[in-house]
Order: structure tokens, then C-alpha cells, then sequence
């Protein structure tokens, strides 16, 4: 009888510990869940106002519900455009650059069409100076130190390029007619005369070619393999790296980031993965590293999360633990991620409070 219950003893105290140990490992791996490297961003306006914050925080743009977008520094406020309800305006920018770009897109929340046209204007990073047009097309990039700013016109099928620096000139580009109606080609500047331009072809086929502004001659450098495949440069130090991979739900499952020689035509492998990646490579946040997302699941159940691209080890490092990041993007010295539609801050100061200016230099 003893040996009974000595034995239901035994037994009910090993399950009790057993459940003892499930519990705790369980609220480990909660509270090891819980612990991200994301910041919340802190900041005196609301986050959903905000269009550009400069990476000391000396001046931040944001925009009122009325639709007009403000300067805010050295404890002062300025309307610096003018604009209408349901208006959207974005800024691009970053302290290495001379100007900033500023997008508006009108009847934000009532036409949804990827080719419809912004208004592109831009200003001085310094400050010193009035808001200008430079007329209207959509996916708006700086060049060469903010020297030179190009758009896509979606109706022309051509990119414009503005040169600010004097003397002043314009560019203009025509790009080939895509089987995608909504495709839209990338321009990276090597130097003042030479672009990179990827555009599609008539059969939806990706090619990359270098192009002379004054001669307009241009030479094919890269073609890619299949309609399905897309590809993203990111052009950082004269150094030019290209992520290349599937879209979501194609038959290419394959993700590669290579360095690429324009002048030689050749290609170092950097990284190569198995399984289709998200991308939005990110080469001006750190020295000798890419952010990009990449999918840490399966073909079949994808889990997209921050990996840093170590270039000199050809290593990869998982940033984030969240499942579920949807987009990468740099500002000003900042790398921002969001998070189940949360802008978190992966990298640089999180405060966007300071008010006073520092002369620029």
C-alpha cells in the first residue's frame, strides 16, 4: 500500500514539474518574442504627419489635415506649399545631397492608379531658398549629390532629368514600351554623362543597359532570364549591387545580390537564396553592408523579416524576429521598417524631437 502511493507520488510530481518546465520554457519564448530590435519613433508630431525628418532632427516637414506642408526649425514655422484636402506629399532627402525632392499627389484617397503623374518640386537641403517646380511624372530620384533629379512620365514613356548645378539642362530619355502597362524603369547615375537604366522590353523581359546623356548612345549590359523575374540596384560609393528575384507568386524561386561592373560587364555573387525575397535593398545605412528583406519561411508559408548582407564576408544576419515586415526604407541617415503597418526605426536616432539648428557644413 505504501509503495502505491509512494509511486502516485512519484508519478504526480514528475508531471507537476513537467508542466513546471513547459510553462516557463513557454514564457521565455514570449518574453524572448517581445524583445525587438525595432524602436517606436518619438517625435513631437503625430508619426502620420510627418513627411521627412533630417538625421540630426534639426528640421522636420510634416503636413497639416488641411493639405499643406510646413517647416519646422530653430523653433519657428513655415508653410512652404500650398495645397487642397485629400493631397499627399512625400519627401526625399538625405544631409550628403543639396536638394530634396517633394512629391504631391492630389485626390490621394480617390484615385488609386500606379501611373497616375505627381507634381515633383524641389528644394534646397540648406534651406536657403523657395520651393520649385520641375514639372510632373512619378518615381523621383536624386543623383550625383542632389545635382541632378530624374522622373518617370508615364504617358511619354520617357525619364526627364534635371541638372540644378550650373549650368542648368534638361534630359530627356525614352524607354521602351513594356508588356506591363504599370512597370517602371530605375536610372542609377555612375557620373555626370553615364546612366544605368533597367527598363522592360515589348516581351516583359528585363534588360540593363548604360546610356551617354549627350550622345544618347546606349549599350546593353544585362538581360534578364524570364517575364517573372524583377530586379532593384541600389548604387552606393560608385559601387552598383543589383538584387535580383521572383515576384510573389511566380515559378522563380530564386533571390541573388550581386555586385555588377558596368565597365567589365561581370558580376561577383554576394548572396543567393532559394526561396523568393522582398527585397528593398538598402546600401547608404551602413559601411560594407545591405539591408534588405528577406523570406526566413518557405514556398509555401513566407516569413519576411531584416537581414544585414555582410559585402566583405559574404555573410547574412537575421535582424528581425517579426514575421512580418512589409517594407524597408532609408531616411536621411534612418532606416525604417514597418511592421504590421507600424513605422518602426531599424537603425539611427529614434527621437525626432531636437528643435535647434546646427550651422551646416
Amino acid at each position: 500500500m505504501e509503495s502505491n502511493n509512494s509511486t502516485r507520488f512519484i508519478t504526480l510530481f514528475l508531471i507537476v514539474l513537467t508542466l513546471h518546465s513547459v510553462v516557463t520554457l513557454a514564457q521565455k519564448e514570449v518574453k524572448e518574442k517581445k524583445e525587438s530590435v525595432l524602436k517606436e519613433i518619438i517625435s513631437k508630431q503625430a508619426l502620420y504627419n510627418i513627411r521627412f525628418v533630417s538625421f540630426d532632427s534639426s528640421f522636420t516637414i510634416y503636413q497639416k489635415h488641411t493639405g499643406d506642408l510646413f517647416l519646422s526649425t530653430n523653433y519657428s514655422v513655415k508653410k512652404i506649399l500650398h495645397s487642397e484636402h485629400n493631397t499627399q506629399f512625400s519627401v526625399i532627402g538625405e544631409r550628403t545631397s543639396k536638394n530634396m525632392i517633394i512629391k504631391k499627389r492630389s485626390n490621394y484617397h480617390q484615385e488609386f492608379n500606379p501611373n497616375k503623374e505627381d507634381e515633383i518640386f524641389h528644394f534646397p537641403y540648406n534651406l536657403e531658398g523657395e520651393v520649385k517646380l520641375l514639372g510632373k511624372g512619378i518615381k523621383p530620384q536624386l543623383h550625383q549629390q542632389g545635382n541632378f533629379i530624374s522622373y518617370y512620365i508615364p504617358t511619354k514613356k520617357s525619364i526627364m532629368i534635371h541638372k540644378l548645378s550650373l549650368p542648368t539642362k534638361t534630359y530627356t530619355i525614352s524607354v521602351k514600351t513594356s508588356a506591363n502597362p504599370f512597370f517602371q524603369p530605375i536610372l542609377k547615375m555612375q557620373n555626370e554623362e553615364n546612366i544605368i537604366l533597367y527598363e522592360q522590353n515589348s516581351s516583359g523581359l528585363g534588360e540593363v543597359s548604360v546610356l551617354n546623356l549627350e550622345t544618347k548612345e546606349k549599350t546593353l549590359l544585362k538581360k534578364l532570364g524570364g517575364y517573372q523575374q524583377r530586379l532593384e540596384m541600389c548604387l552606393t560609393n560608385n559601387n552598383l549591387y543589383l538584387f535580383q528575384s521572383g515576384y510573389i507568386e511566380s515559378k522563380t524561386h530564386l533571390s541573388s545580390i550581386v555586385q555588377f561592373n558596368p565597365e567589365m560587364k561581370t558580376e561577383t555573387p554576394l548572396y543567393q537564396a532559394k526561396l523568393i525575397d522582398l527585397g528593398q535593398i538598402a546600401c547608404n545605412t551602413e559601411k560594407n553592408h545591405i539591408y534588405f528583406l528577406k523570406n526566413f519561411g518557405t514556398k509555401e508559408k513566407k516569413y519576411f523579416d531584416v537581414a544585414k548582407l555582410n559585402l566583405q564576408e559574404k555573410t547574412v544576419t537575421r535582424i528581425t524576429q517579426e514575421d512580418y515586415i512589409t517594407s524597408l526604407y532609408e531616411m536621411d541617415g534612418r532606416l525604417i521598417a514597418v511592421n504590421d503597418g507600424v513605422q518602426m526605426l531599424l537603425y539611427g536616432q529614434n527621437s525626432l524631437k531636437k528643435d535647434g539648428i546646427p550651422s551646416m557644413k
